[in-house]
Order: C-alpha cells, then structure tokens, then sequence
C-alpha cells in the first residue's frame, strides 16, 4: 500500500502543478497583473506585453502597408464583429487553407482571435508553414484599439 500512496501523491502533486501552469498560460494570455490594481479594461499587463514580443513589435507590424490581419476566430465570432480589413481563417483550417494565405513567407501578418490562446496556436502553425514575420495580436479588440491609436 505505501507504494500506491506515494504514487498516488506523486500524480497528485503532478495534476496539481500541471492546473497551475495551465493558470499562470491563461493569466498571462488575458493580460491579467499579478501585483497592484487591476489594469483597465483592455489594457495589457507588463507580463502580457513580454509574452507576445511586445506591443511595439505589434504596432511596427500594424504601420507595415502590406501587413496581414488574420482573425482566426470562428467565422460566427468574426460576423459579430471584427478589425476592419482583416482577413478570417478559423485556427483549426489554417493549414487546410493555406493557399488562402500570402505566397511570400515574409510578408508580416498579426494574427489575433478573443483572448489571444488561440492566435498563439494560429502564430505556431504560421510559423510551421514557414512564415517568418508573425506577431501575436493577442485580441481582436486590442488590434482595433491599437489601429485607432496610430
């Protein structure tokens, strides 16, 4: 029995660090601080900033004429509402869709969806297929308030 106990607290612990990372991914990936007041509505964290390059790096994107804003949110969510000129390709068709995409690898394209976890899966299947200037937008809503700020 003692080597079922230990096991047992092994997988235990093992579940309880895996629920915690998956806490700490969701906090950063919402923008949520970690220390002081809560940040006002759409604003992002320090944290969030550094997980996703940096909001720079998003505005250098967005000021390139040829940029490409992908929303790779469900074709519902993105009827309800989107960043005007921005192209719709679910995450899960990405790589089904690929031909739909730009031809040069380089061409620099901000990728973004409701809460930012699914654009970081739609910036590492980008990246796979070989493009090479893919920049985490994070959410639709703060690409269309960082485009109204420029």
């Amino acid at each position: 029995h003692f080597s079922q106990l230990c096991l047992s607290e092994a997988m235990a612990r093992r579940k309880l660090l895996l629920i915690a990372g998956m806490c700490l991914a969701l906090r950063i990936s919402l923008g949520v601080s970690f220390v002081g007041p809560t940040a006002a509505p759409g604003a992002l964290s320090r944290v969030a900033l550094h997980a996703r390059g940096g909001e720079g790096e998003l505005v250098e994107h967005l000021l390139k004429p040829d940029v490409l804003l992908l929303d790779v949110r469900t074709v519902e969510e993105y009827e309800d509402g989107h960043v005007d000129g921005s192209a719709n390709i679910p995450h899960t068709q990405i790589e089904q869709r690929a031909s739909d995409l730009p031809k040069d690898k380089e061409t620099p394209v901000v990728v973004f969806c409701a809460k930012g976890i699914r654009a970081a899966m739609a910036q590492s299947v980008l990246e796979k297929l070989g493009y090479t200037n893919v920049v985490n937008g994070m959410t639709w809503l703060a690409v269309q308030e960082t485009m109204q700020q420029l």
